[in-house]
């Protein structure tokens, strides 16, 4: 097993124990694809899931939003024999507050994530060389959540991490059953 795949693996074991203290409120799951554009990078695509929860009783429209997201970008020239990869699995909650509304309903929030990134570069001058760190960032977020039919809806929203100089602004979308 590859270090990326015991990362993932630990990701999602360490993911599940938060869900476990919000096991009697789950309200929804959800997929959802990204469009990441990271500090200094062109936008290259990510995938995640979420884990919709209930909140507090005593605030209505509150949730807690359990995440995970993965994107790996890959570049190649193969004339010089140069290629290199980022990559980041950050595992993270958000605190959302949605606004009720028949039709449409939007939400904003707040939240923290842990970037387990890795940057590989491979040059026939200097071989192959990698960089791994774990980074805490912030999350501002806001989007709408359109229902489709029964329990089914649409997400899209934008999320912001500040991730100090691998800061990364996404657009997400998402698909999701509401239990």
């Amino acid at each position: 097993m590859t270090r990326r795949a015991r990362m993932l693996a630990a990701l999602a074991v360490l993911s599940a124990m938060p869900a476990t203290a919000f096991a009697g409120s789950i309200q929804g799951l959800e997929a959802t694809l990204n469009t990441v554009f990271q500090k200094d990078q062109t936008s290259f695509s990510g995938v995640g899931v979420r884990l919709h929860c209930a909140g507090p009783s005593s605030i209505p429209g509150m949730s807690f939003v359990p995440t995970l997201q993965y994107w790996s970008n890959r570049n190649n020239i193969s004339a010089f024999g140069i290629s290199s990869e980022r990559s980041d699995a950050m595992m993270g909650v958000e605190v959302r507050y949605t606004f009720e509304n028949a039709s449409l309903q939007p939400y904003l929030g707040t939240g923290y994530g842990i970037h387990f990134m890795t940057d590989q570069v491979s040059t026939p001058e200097t071989g192959s060389q990698s960089q791994s760190l774990s980074k805490g960032a912030l999350m501002a977020l806001g989007g709408i959540s359109v229902p489709l039919a029964g329990s089914l809806h649409n997400d899209f929203g934008m999320q912001y991490d500040f991730a100090g100089d691998r800061a990364q602004f996404k657009l997400n979308w998402g698909f999701r059953y509401a239990f």
